[in-house]
């Protein structure tokens, strides 16, 4: 099993969906993804009724949700603090971002695989049904 992504390190409600994930059963990832939506943790963000309809589209579909649980929050924010200041190279995402951390780079390339394999792309395919996720 290469999973890294542990399950206490995620809120509750995503779990079910990490262990549906593990079990390798479509139905049962399909189900979980689901029920996470019908149980309103995942709450549409935008768009904003500011009376503006040019930025109406932009926002329509995006999504907020609690995934990681504080104290995982607390470990990674450790973990790329202590990297920002270990004179080790760093590239950074882009040049509009003088402060962001490629975080693949630097050794969580495994954990942010099982996030995007486990908990985004099932989650992704609940609320953008008719979109082709390749």
């Amino acid at each position: 099993d290469d999973a890294v992504l542990m399950p206490e390190w995620i809120t509750p409600p995503f779990r079910t969906l990490l262990n549906a994930v593990r079990s390798c059963d479509d139905a049962m990832v399909r189900a979980a993804a689901d029920d996470v939506v019908r149980a309103g943790v995942v709450k549409e963000v935008g768009p904003e009724p500011d009376g503006d309809d040019d930025d109406d589209a932009a926002a329509a579909g995006v999504y907020a949700f609690d995934l990681f649980e504080e104290r995982f929050c607390a470990m990674l924010t450790e973990e790329v603090d202590a990297y920002e200041v270990s004179g080790l190279p760093k590239r950074r995402p882009n040049t509009m971002n003088a402060s962001g951390l490629i975080v693949n780079e630097i050794g969580m390339w495994g954990l942010m695989t099982d996030v995007v394999k486990a908990l985004a792309s099932p989650l992704a395919a609940a609320l953008y049904r008719d979109e082709i996720f390749a």
